[in-house]
């Protein structure tokens, strides 16, 4: 018999499912309407792609039919990541705060640093032609707010228009983030489009709302700034076990869940990245390109490929 009359794994589930998608950066500038469909771990989506349709002019010949082309890719939920929490009955007696909530708070957090590191990692599926800066650009306040435009115009010659009427998005770190705010253009930018900036951006440049992440870390001395739209990715994730067990041989309760995702780049040609190189500034302290840091972020996930 457990001592959380509270845990009831199908409530706390939905809970964690919740809490996702407030948490993660990430979860805003992902296509999820897959979501629903999956499961189980290695549970896979087909998604349809379509593609362009000619528009002729009409005269006095025949109208002509085509069959636009159009694949179809499947989304995997290959990623696996689980938690597992040890309570004491002691603790759970002597605790004057909701334990439940407590650990939901810390899993969601943990979670979501893993979704966000490997969705950052889809950085690697950008196009050569949509690089800005692929040699590294040295962060400069009086340059910095025109990277941003250059992103931006990448997106828009490709004609990255979000079928949800969203604005595009750009992902930076607060490195980044401080010399952006000094930036002359800055001022005037975050002043601008208040009615239509996305919850969490912190500005809208060019039509992009800027968000920061502080799961976008440096790799190899780089950063990878990366811009789109919400129609270049798709993502899929759940909690798909979750389990409350008695220990045997100690009095405590062990909470353990299991959490599946996966993400799929549909439309690379509607993402975008700025690489920024810190190397100057790794000298000054900054340990976000040494090896250690580069294999956190990487790791299974593919959150730290360098492309």
């Amino acid at each position: 018999m457990t001592n959380y009359a509270e845990f009831v794994p199908e409530l706390w589930s939905t809970i964690l499912n919740s809490n996702f998608d407030n948490t993660s950066v990430m979860d805003s500038c992902v296509n999820k309407k897959y979501e629903g469909e999956i499961k189980n771990a290695g549970d896979t989506v087909h998604i349809q792609t379509f593609g362009n349709v000619t528009v002729r002019d009409y005269g006095d010949s025949d109208i002509t039919y085509e069959v636009p082309s159009g694949d179809s890719v499947a989304l995997t939920l290959s990623q696996k990541s689980y938690f597992a929490i040890n309570v004491p009955d002691i603790e759970a007696v002597q605790s004057n705060v909701d334990l439940i909530q407590g650990y939901t708070n810390r899993a969601t957090a943990a979670i979501a640093l893993k979704k966000d590191t490997y969705l950052l990692g889809k950085h690697s599926d950008v196009p050569a032609g949509n690089i800005v800066e692929a040699t590294g650009y040295v962060l400069d306040k009086d340059t910095i707010y025109s990277k941003f435009v250059e992103l931006a115009k990448v997106l828009k010659n490709n004609n990255a228009v979000d079928s949800t009427g969203r604005n595009m998005w750009c992902v930076i770190n607060p490195e980044v983030e401080a010399t952006l705010i000094q930036a002359p253009e800055f001022c005037h930018a975050s002043e601008t489009g208040d009615k239509t900036i996305r919850e969490g951006a912190i500005a809208k440049i060019a039509g992009m709302d800027i968000l920061v992440c502080t799961n976008l870390q440096a790799v190899a001395n780089k950063i990878y700034v990366m811009a789109g739209i919400t129609d270049a990715i798709s993502y899929a994730g759940q909690v798909a076990k979750l389990e409350d067990i008695r220990f045997e041989k100690r009095f405590g309760t062990g909470i353990r869940g299991l959490y599946v995702y996966g993400a799929l780049t549909v439309n690379p040609n509607q993402l975008a990245k700025l690489v920024v190189d810190v190397s100057s500034e790794d000298e000054g302290g900054n340990d976000g390109g040494d090896d250690d840091n580069g294999a956190e972020n990487g790791g299974d996930d593919n959150g730290g490929v360098v492309a």
